[in-house]
């Protein structure tokens, strides 16, 4: 065993020589080959990306012939160097760049393991994903209902009735897949158990069988719960795992744990199984339904491809070179990926392209219909697909918004209009469900990635087709990733320089909810209250959410109901709460946003007119000191307020009297005096004190008064300001003045 094997293949016909193990070579062989296959994969994607983007530094390489074949020769030029790779069974070689050439040579799996080990470190992978899925109950129950409607949906011919009977003749295989090889009886107590009897056994048997079928056909792999537990485990911890599924005791033994540990983990494990379990079910119905009656090995390539990639989760293994380290810095990117990609294959035009070719419809009776003969014509459509799409994604989202114009009801729309937000009705099917106080109560039902980003475009449609302005403004919700049930990127690389910005007295924004995380006087405050907000809402990002939901910061007293207290609880808030909310949050956002609408015209009137004032003071400031007088800044005011208002005299005599202060200030800005701009930039009377006594430490006495006399003259300061600084000026001693 200690000796090399070499991966390549060479014909003998024996041999007089002792020979080694048979099984030892085996899978040192099987090793050797793994690994040049992915270091070969690794220098091809190296030459596709030199060969696409730097043509100009990559060149085919000069060959010898050796008697055998063409043997690729290292480059005269030192600055070059030679990498090798295999193509249709024959050494190719390219001239690159030296440094480029030394690392693709020299680097060992080691190196890009330990470049792995860096990312875990840096993203906190390992720690969050599981926490966000595996050991996550609300993430479970959503994902009961994206695998069936994506397995329903995809899977040609196959009615809602059919699929629910499906599930249910694959639940014994699913169970012994995620509790090992006594299925459900595992999952449970022993009181609670079923009977042993001939029955229950010769069931558990059949499933078991079942299961190693599906196995052997390469459908079941490893399930995504085992790769985000272990997910930079070598093969033979999954294979470990699959073992002790199959029912060896050697391998079935629970791992060691503390004491205290134990029930903690228990919870963890059962909250696992059953994510095991929802995955399985899909994968074990769909291989059910297209083989029917036959066995399992009866399927078809194609049809083995459409469950693994199609039929509930996607494929999870699938990917490129770089997707290990993608999917540790934008957790579950590639399960999305591979999700959209499978789905799109079948919308657009099954079979077509480089896509994996959607299977046929099974015959009357079941079983793979290709092995009849024959082209069938389901493989060619996608009309099936589109068909349920419209049936389940877009005729809801029609009939929910017909429900909040008032289609069905003052009393359905109020609580459809109440207790949902937009993002909401964007990103999920929202059903009605009554009223809770001022409160709506409504259920939100989830999506796989596919049908939440077309029913989200879908419903942005309708409101634009309706006349909604802001649809445009609110249009990335439908891009949003994973529908805000999962972070985007790795949490840490998230909360990394939000940290740091607070730490430099920054106040963090928070870009999902498209606002700062502290408030304008929080952030000028600082102290605990503001380090006691930012810890709470850091707690909420990284996964504390899992466990207790809760509004990082101080919020006035209110009054809740009783539902809202249920849904609030720790762990309830997690799971129900992402089912059922009670809130009136929709009637507060439409206000926002008649607020926003109007702060949004006021806003863009106050550009043109600082573009108008700005215009004038330019010609201001550009006249002779001699004629910069009052009497010249009143004509800018006017003349600006004719151009402004010239339709609106109402608005025009409203706006006047801003119009000259603005003028006024922005001529006295335009001095040299830096006094005069830092006063004019204080936000409060108690900042122009402090300013202004700072200012009498830094000038005589006589001209700070006479400083005064002007500030008070030109509006600079108010009458109020000019008191508190001489009241603080005949009482040196006094630490400060506070104004009310």
């Amino acid at each position: 065993m200690d000796e090399h094997v070499n991966w390549t293949v060479k014909q003998q016909k024996g041999t007089l020589k002792a020979i080694a193990n048979p099984a030892d070579t085996f899978v040192l062989k099987l090793l050797s080959t793994i690994r040049a296959i992915e270091r070969n994969k690794a220098v091809r994607g190296t030459v596709d990306f030199l060969t696409h983007q730097f043509p100009g530094e990559i060149a085919s390489a000069k060959t010898r012939w050796t008697g055998r074949g063409h043997e690729p020769l290292e480059p005269r030029d030192r600055a070059k160097g030679l990498i090798v790779v295999w193509k249709g069974g024959r050494r190719v070689g390219y001239d690159v760049d030296r440094y480029i050439a030394d690392a693709v040579n020299q680097a060992s799996i080691g190196h890009n393991r330990a470049l792995m080990t860096a990312l875990n470190l840096m993203t906190g992978a390992p720690i969050f994903r599981p926490l966000f899925t595996t050991f996550n109950p609300g993430f479970q129950a959503f994902n009961v209902v994206r695998d069936f409607r994506r397995f329903w949906r995809n899977t040609p011919g196959l009615t809602l009735r059919h699929a629910l009977a499906l599930y249910k003749k694959g639940f014994p295989v699913a169970a012994v897949r995620a509790y090992g090889s006594q299925g459900i009886r595992g999952a449970l107590p022993r009181w609670l158990q079923p009977k042993k009897g001939p029955t229950t056994d010769q069931s558990l048997k059949d499933a078991r069988q079942r299961l190693f079928a599906l196995e052997d056909a390469k459908i079941l792999n490893v399930t995504y719960n085992d790769m985000t537990i272990g997910y930079d485990a070598p093969a033979d911890a999954y294979i470990e795992r699959v073992f002790a599924q199959s029912g060896l005791r050697e391998f079935e033994q629970a791992p060691r744990r503390h004491a205290l540990l134990r029930p903690i983990m228990a919870v963890l494990d059962v909250i696992r199984e059953a994510g095991d379990l929802i995955e399985t079910l899909p994968k074990v119905a769909a291989a059910d339904y297209f083989r029917g009656d036959l066995p399992v090995g009866a399927l078809t390539p194609a049809q083995r491809q459409f469950i693994r990639t199609s039929a509930g989760s996607p494929d999870f293994l699938a990917g490129g070179t770089m997707t290990p380290a993608t999917n540790k810095l934008f957790l579950y990117s590639n399960a999305i990926a591979q999700g959209i990609r499978s789905d799109y294959a079948i919308a657009r035009h099954p079979g077509a392209g480089s896509m994996p070719p959607i299977p046929p419809m099974p015959p009357k009776g079941g079983g793979p219909s290709a092995a009849a003969g024959g082209a069938d014509p389901w493989a060619h459509r996608a009309s099936g697909f589109w068909w349920k799409t419209a049936s389940t994604v877009l005729l809801p989202r029609l009939i929910m918004y017909a429900a909040l114009l008032g289609a069905f009801g003052e009393v359905v729309r109020r609580i459809l209009q109440r207790g949902a937000s937009e993002y909401d009705r964007t990103n999920y099917l929202v059903v009605p469900l009554g009223e809770d106080g001022p409160n709506g109560v409504v259920l939100r039902v989830p999506d796989d990635e596919t049908n939440r980003f077309l029913g989200g475009l879908f419903w942005k449609s309708l409101q634009a087709a309706h006349g909604d302005r802001d649809v445009w403004r609110t249009l990335q919700q439908v891009l949003s990733y994973t529908g805000g049930q999962l972070p985007s990127q790795a949490p840490v690389l998230e909360a990394a320089p939000k940290v740091g910005q607070f730490l430099a007295g920054q106040n963090p924004y928070d870009y999902f909810r498209g606002r700062h995380v502290l408030t304008d006087q929080e952030a000028r405050a600082g102290g605990w209250p503001a380090a006691k907000k930012f810890i709470g809402y850091e707690f909420q990002e990284l996964g504390g959410g899992i466990v207790w939901k809760f509004y990082a910061g101080e919020q006035p007293p209110r009054t809740e109901t009783r539902l809202q207290r249920v849904l609030s609880l720790p762990v309830l808030s997690n799971v129900i709460g992402r089912w059922v909310k009670s809130t009136n949050y929709g009637a507060v956002e439409a206000l926002r946003t008649a607020q926003a609408d109007a702060a949004r015209t006021e806003s863009r009137q106050q550009l043109r007119e600082r573009e108008a004032i700005n215009d004038a003071l330019e010609t201001y400031v550009a006249l002779p000191a001699t004629q910069q007088t009052p009497d010249h800044r009143e004509q800018l005011a006017l003349d600006v307020a004719d151009q402004l208002y010239a339709d609106d005299q109402a608005e025009r005599a409203r706006r006047l009297p801003m119009l000259r202060t603005k003028i006024r200030v922005g001529a006295l800005r335009g001095t040299a005096d830096p006094y005069v701009d830092a006063v004019l930039g204080a936000s409060s009377n108690a900042q122009q004190v402090a300013i202004l006594q700072e200012m009498a430490t830094q000038m005589d006495a006589t001209a700070f008064d006479a400083w005064l006399q002007f500030a008070v003259q030109e509006g600079v300061i108010s009458k109020m300001v000019y008191g508190l600084v001489r009241d603080v000026a005949a009482r040196p001693s006094a630490a400060g003045v506070t104004v009310r």
